[in-house]
């Protein structure tokens, strides 16, 4: 790390030229939040899109050759090539998004795996679960015998957990 002079005294930290002053201004706790959102769409993708690959690469059709006729059958004579390079296309975007979502998971998953099953449940319930229904604190009230101030003091404090694996201090 380099250190470079920075307004007012203060020091500013570079790491391979990037500027390590925003780290210290990023809102982790809303980071977490959205990284803890984007967990269930990226488990989606994980588990969907192998199939989605098969799938897309099963539908594509190999060129065919002229009919005897010598007539075409459809206003693009190139329609056959343009599926096949649709599909490549498609492919292409799914394995990239496959590959995001495996990186997100390799990154998210170990700082998920360190959270004791009292906040996982918690987190799951918040923005998981209660996304999709209501009720996610009174169901955590009756599994953890505790009452709501408590519930959403847990909350807190799982989430706080959270972006300390995800982002340090």
């Amino acid at each position: 790390m380099v250190k470079l002079a920075g307004r007012l005294g203060e020091n500013r930290m570079t790491k391979g030229g990037e500027d390590m002053i925003a780290w210290k201004y990023l809102d982790k706790q809303q980071a977490t939040l959205n990284a803890l959102r984007d967990f269930e769409n990226m488990t989606c993708i994980i588990n969907l899109t192998p199939d989605k690959i098969k799938s897309a690469e099963e539908d594509m059709v190999s060129p065919r050759s002229n009919n005897i006729d010598d007539m075409p059958h459809s206003r693009n004579v190139h329609s056959h090539e343009d599926k096949i390079i649709n599909s490549i296309c498609n492919i292409d975007v799914l394995r990239q998004r496959y590959i995001q979502a495996v990186e997100f998971m390799d990154w998210f998953k170990p700082a998920w795996d360190t959270l004791s099953q009292e906040e996982q449940i918690i987190l799951s319930e918040f923005y998981l679960v209660s996304g999709k229904n209501t009720g996610g604190v009174e169901s955590l009230c009756e599994i953890l015998f505790i009452d709501r101030s408590n519930v959403y003091r847990r909350k807190d404090k799982a989430i706080n957990h959270l972006s300390i694996m995800l982002y340090g201090y």
